[in-house]
């Protein structure tokens, strides 16, 4: 079975510098210095030594470049960055019993483990953690969560909407949601944005974008990006110009990098990814100031940078 992976990622807009000259022009942000940062945690190679924080161009061909190494992450029951440290939680599910089930929080300047929580071992107190996507709402901090709530007796999973208390490693539930989010993202109002999980790998339920009520969880439909997606997905908007990104894996196991248009959901194909990465890359902005990046962990917002992140796990029913 393929390994699934994980990607934060990072939007980083080249931009004027904050204090220009009187009368200067005007520098409008570049695709080719754009870049979307995250943590690899799989491609082709399948080497766990390779994995960590990665930037990643956004123009054909994509490329990437190592910026902390990271080895055995572990991130697959949803994650997001937070000033400068990656916040995730880690579970196995085997056969209805559970193995294991951590929330971890790393260092992404060092690549360190700072704090590990063993979260126990009842099967719906570890799917009430689990998400298939988080995100960090750029207004005011808030995380929020594509999660479930397990029902005992059906042995169902309910996709809901949930917010994520990082310091606390709680989760609470928003509202039920009509599917799970394989991605989720932020525009730079607090609109939340998402794409939904397929049931499964040939399934056709899955890759709608829909339009988030964080109040209530309900979804509104927008329309079929013509991707069916699988395993670890993540989504970033771009603050500056509204771009909606997607780093994709497919149920055909392809790893690509679209756009997608917020009000018709048609998704376009920008370029196949290095290696088969699985770039989940859920969302993350930023403005690069003489190449510092600098976050919105100080609100309100008098800084650039939105890290949010978002994990395939149970991809669920759609829509």
């Amino acid at each position: 079975m393929r390994k699934l992976i994980l990607l934060f990622a990072v939007l980083i807009l080249s931009a004027p510098w904050a204090a220009a000259a009187p009368g200067a022009p005007s520098r409008s942000a570049s695709l080719q210095n754009l870049r979307i940062r995250g943590i690899l945690m799989y491609d082709n190679d399948k080497s766990v030594e390779t994995t960590g924080l990665y930037s990643y161009t956004v123009t054909a061909p994509v490329e990437r470049r190592m910026l902390t190494a990271m080895p055995r992450v572990y991130v697959n029951g949803g994650s997001v960055v937070f000033a400068d440290k990656l916040h995730t939680f880690s579970y196995q599910i085997d056969y209805g019993y559970v193995s294991s089930a951590k929330y971890y929080v790393y260092d992404i300047n060092t690549g360190q483990e700072i704090s590990s929580k063993s979260m126990g071992y009842d099967l719906a107190t570890v799917y009430g953690h689990a998400a298939t996507s988080s995100a960090v709402n750029p207004a005011d901090g808030v995380v929020y969560s594509s999660g479930y709530e397990y029902n005992a007796a059906e042995k169902t999973l309910q996709p809901q909407l949930k917010i994520w208390d990082l310091d606390s490693d709680t989760k609470t539930t928003v509202g039920d949601m009509q599917a799970s989010l394989i991605a989720m993202a932020f525009d730079k109002t607090g609109q939340l944005w998402g794409i939904t999980a397929s049931s499964s790998q040939t399934s056709a339920d899955g890759g709608f974008l829909v339009r988030v009520d964080k109040s209530t969880g309900e979804l509104t439909m927008i329309g079929d990006t013509g991707v069916r997606p699988y395993f670890d997905q993540s989504a970033v908007i771009n603050p500056d110009s509204g771009v909606f990104y997607w780093l994709a894996n497919t149920q055909t196991e392809d790893a690509n990098l679209y756009t997608v248009d917020l009000a018709t959901g048609k998704a376009e194909l920008v370029s196949a990814l290095p290696n088969g990465d699985e770039v989940v890359a859920d969302k993350s902005l930023g403005v690069c100031r003489r190449g510092s990046v600098v976050g919105w962990e100080s609100y309100p917002c008098r800084r650039a940078c939105l890290y949010a992140k978002s994990v395939v796990r149970y991809a669920d029913k759609g829509l």
